[in-house]
């Protein structure tokens, strides 16, 4: 609901019709004022702190433990990094990108520890988790928040090389 009528949204994800990802950084390094974005994005920022605490404190026989501290860290330093470089946008866009496939996958995890499953629910939970992630994060991000960046950072390296010619 936060991003549906913004620009730099596409409208393959929920955007306006004209909604473009290269927009992600118009007007840089000033943040359009978008409600609730920063409240949005401090939310995430909480979930993400607590997750990376909750694993380093409770989850010590974890098989996964270093695994799982390394990615909320990283996780959480990527969140703070973008912060407070003003990239608020791209933060929140990769965040909405992740999100969904995150809701599927602890969706088929607790989906599994109930007794009565059944086994078709489970592989279709999966099949979505699959397609969530392979077109959230092997298409759309790529295609879309990771060209915007280079396009961005080209097109300031263009700038900066006319004003010292």
């Amino acid at each position: 609901m936060i991003l549906k009528d913004q620009k730099f949204f596409p409208r393959y994800l929920g955007g306006p019709d004209d909604g473009n990802c290269n927009l992600l950084f118009m007007g840089f390094p000033e943040v359009p004022d978008i409600p609730y974005l920063k409240t949005f994005y401090l939310i995430q920022y909480g979930t993400h702190l607590f997750t990376f605490v909750h694993q380093l404190y409770c989850k010590l026989n974890d098989p996964k433990y270093f695994e799982y501290v390394l990615h909320h860290g990283l996780a959480l330093f990527l969140l703070t990094f973008s912060y407070l470089m003003n990239m608020i946008l791209v933060g929140t866009v990769v965040l909405f990108l992740h999100d969904p496939s995150d809701v599927t996958l602890i969706t088929a995890r607790v989906y599994t520890d109930y007794k009565d499953r059944k086994k078709s629910v489970t592989i279709i939970l999966g099949i979505i988790g699959i397609l969530n992630w392979i077109f959230l994060r092997n298409i759309v991000l790529p295609t879309c928040v990771i060209r915007s960046c280079f396009n961005f950072y080209m097109s300031s390296k263009n700038e900066l090389l006319a004003e010292i010619v």
